[in-house]
């Protein structure tokens, strides 16, 4: 799997750049719901480069620049800063992610780069934590679960999400 180990380089560094800049962060846009921040816009770079360095005719799908090469056979996904608000705010809540689907299969990669955890899901070979391998809870009754949501950036969006919130909001313990 010389995608996925490249994933993981790759997205380390993107992880060791945005650790430097936690508190210098530079706005560029923000709406009601949103925010741009030029460290989203580099980190996605530093992925894409990098990557396209090792696969220059796979394609990319990112947040910031859309879909980005014509091959379907080998597809990254991109989320260069997930939490960029929290991050923007110097709240410890936000990641990278990368999922790569292609000739080598399905993987996916999750970097918690202040606290050094890489969540991954290989196809066919389960989910890690720092390469120890985790499965998902024992809970199977929604009254036992606990509920965790982010809310989407667009008012038919926001709508949606509270219509689900409140239909499950009813069934799940409180935090």
């Amino acid at each position: 799997m010389d995608r996925f180990n490249s994933g993981i380089a790759v997205i380390k560094k993107a992880g060791k750049y945005l650790k430097a800049k936690i508190e210098k962060c530079v706005r560029l846009k923000e709406d009601r719901y949103d925010i741009k921040i030029r460290e989203d816009i580099e980190s996605e770079k530093i992925i894409i480069e990098n990557l396209r360095k090792i696969y220059p005719e796979d394609s990319f799908l990112s947040e910031e620049r859309g879909i980005d090469g014509k091959n379907k056979n080998n597809l990254w996904i991109i989320d260069p800063l997930d939490g960029s608000l929290n991050f923007s705010r110097g709240i410890p809540h936000f990641c990278i992610s990368i999922a790569y689907r292609g000739e080598e299969g399905k993987f996916g990669i999750v970097y918690d780069f202040l606290r050094e955890e890489i969540f991954t899901g290989i196809e066919r070979k389960g989910a890690y934590l720092n390469q120890k391998r985790i499965n998902v809870s024992k809970i199977n009754k929604i009254e036992e679960s606990i509920l965790s949501i982010g809310f989407m950036s667009g008012e038919d969006e926001i709508k949606y999400g509270l219509k689900i919130l409140e239909e499950v909001t009813r069934k799940v313990k409180k935090n």
